[in-house]
């Protein structure tokens, strides 16, 4: 009996999502045995990445967001990182100090958010939408203030259109401010800084 053919995919967002529904499929129509192992460092289960903006607009809810798992050929391991890649032994090195063998190794580990510069950066007033956790900390966020400015001309910024129900008390001034593009193009390519390094 033909070992299965060991795919390691670094990253759980929809691209690996995605990747992996692929290769099952052309692995039941090609007779191909297959198993995968996929590590995603959120502790969450794989989601829509793009209906963040939606939930924040209130036209989508958190629990919406979830994708369709996948069969017994894929293992999934959350809040586990990928840190080193052998790649003359073909293992990888996680986080929790576990190596995991592989044939083939895909990393889909997406990108981080473009902050325009010291002015924005992380912390106080400033807020990314990339994760699910970002999307519950901004659901807090906009049930506060009065005011929200998008800035970033992704799949996420020009939909985040906060409904007027989640400024509580504030006459409904939760609209955001004017949308700010940081990039001449929209959804500029910008990949992870440990996948360009690879």
């Amino acid at each position: 009996m033909t070992a299965a053919h060991r795919v390691v995919v670094v990253g759980h967002g929809m691209v690996a999502a995605r990747f992996v529904d692929l290769l099952l499929t052309y692995a039941d129509r090609t007779g191909t045995a297959v198993c995968a192992t996929v590590l995603g460092d959120e502790p969450h289960e794989p989601y829509n990445r793009l209906m963040l903006s939606e939930v924040i607009a209130g036209r989508a809810s958190l629990g919406g967001l979830a994708l369709p798992r996948h069969d017994e050929r894929v293992t999934v391991l959350t809040g586990v990182t990928g840190t080193v890649l052998h790649r003359a032994r073909r293992r990888l090195t996680t986080d929790q100090g576990h190596e995991i063998p592989y044939d083939t190794v895909v990393l889909a580990t997406g990108a981080e958010p473009a902050f325009p510069g010291p002015a924005l950066t992380p912390g106080g007033g400033v807020r990314s939408l990339r994760t699910l956790d970002d999307c519950r900390d901004l659901l807090a966020v906009v049930s506060r203030r009065a005011h929200v400015t998008v800035v970033g001309g992704g799949a996420a910024g020009p939909g985040a259109r906060v409904r007027p129900a989640h400024a509580k008390g504030r006459g409904g001034a939760g609209a955001p401010g004017p949308h700010r593009p940081r990039a001449p193009a929209r959804h500029e390519r910008r990949p992870h800084r440990r996948a360009g390094r690879a």
